[in-house]
């Protein structure tokens, strides 16, 4: 049975980005199964060539991808999980179903972040004991994360909070020095793990 998702939105066009041929190829085939439209690509390719995409699949660390758009990431284990966290928004097992993939895909175009539970589990907590943060959270900083976790911009976030874009901003870098980490994805992920927001 196909995703509510899948059922109700648009086919996306998907950038499938590796180095190896065979795997560009079972990627595609998998997501043309699932009406996907795809593109195939190699990591030294430019990417900003192809318009219209909606999203990136890499085969691999997405630090090596260099694109604003949406990145989700096929993964063999957990131990490169928290290096993709930098840029990517999914991260699923190189197993994943083309229903998995099909719905994260849906997912990380929408502002969402996704990540299959055993890389979450995988991710170190905050060196502290329990759910403590290194420094505590002020009101304002816990509003911004839930919007953060609701995958929303800079933009967006001021808009519902009825502040400045440059408040936005401070808040978020405070956040980010915080919890100790270089993107908004880790902060998300670390807020989940501390049970600080839902998703």
């Amino acid at each position: 049975m196909r995703s509510y998702l899948t059922l109700f939105m648009e086919p996306l066009t998907v950038l499938i980005v590796s180095s190896d041929p065979l795997t560009r190829a079972g990627l595609a085939s998998i997501l043309r199964s699932s009406n996907l439209n795809v593109i195939e690509a190699s990591p030294t390719d430019d990417l900003t060539t192809w318009h219209d995409v909606n999203a990136v699949v890499g085969d691999g660390e997405p630090h090596e991808l260099e694109t604003d758009l949406p990145i989700l990431v096929l993964l063999e284990d957990n131990t490169e999980a928290k290096s993709v966290l930098q840029q990517a928004q999914g991260i699923l097992s190189r197993s994943a179903s083309a229903e998995q993939i099909t719905s994260t895909l849906q997912a990380i175009t929408q502002g969402l972040i996704v990540v299959e539970r055993k890389f979450l589990e995988a991710l170190p907590l905050q060196e502290t004991s329990n759910t403590e943060l290194p420094e505590h959270l002020t009101g304002r900083e816990l509003e911004v994360l839930q919007q953060l976790a609701e995958g929303l911009s800079n933009k967006a976030i001021a808009r519902r909070l009825e502040i400045s874009e440059n408040t936005v901003k401070f808040h978020v870098n405070a956040l980010l020095e915080k919890f100790g980490v270089g993107s908004r994805t880790e902060v998300v992920i670390r807020a989940i793990q501390n049970g600080l927001v839902t998703i």
